[in-house]
């Protein structure tokens, strides 16, 4: 009888957990605790869409290509383009693993709202520093 009481209150503390969670995900969607969250560009159309109306900005480690767009319902979208340039698979993947997480420290804490990201790998991203890479996004967003 005792190990039926006892798993019943894991039971219920791990149901309590589960709804603390839920409840701080939706102070996240009411523009609480956590910064604004990312989309993912997929579509090959759209990023030819911000390429050819979006804003071009150069840097020594990657260019960002920046377009608004009003009919994003308050979301950030951003993509990530490593070229064949930048080297074989691997380097490519390391950089867009890089770009992905300089996204999310960085554009979700300042990007702004209905607006299309695309950050483009160049050679020197794999060889600069994380935390140089984080100054030089945080300067050309802001």
């Amino acid at each position: 009888m005792d190990f039926v009481h006892e798993w019943q209150q894991k039971l219920v503390d791990k149901l309590s957990i589960v709804e603390e969670l839920k409840e701080d995900r939706n102070l996240v969607h009411k523009g609480g605790l956590v910064a604004q969250t990312l989309n993912t560009i997929k579509k090959r159309s759209t990023f030819l869409n911000v390429k050819k109306k979006g804003q071009f900005l150069r840097s020594f480690s990657f260019n960002i290509q920046i377009l608004k767009d009003m009919n994003l319902d308050n979301s950030i979208n951003v993509g990530y383009t490593a070229t064949k340039r930048l080297g074989n698979a691997i380097k490519r993947n390391k950089a867009k693993r890089i770009m992905r997480e300089l996204a999310k420290k960085v554009i979700s804490k300042y990007g702004k709202k209905n607006f299309y990201y695309v950050i483009i790998a160049k050679n020197s991203l794999l060889k600069t520093k994380f935390k140089n890479l984080e100054n030089e996004l945080t300067k050309i967003i802001k």
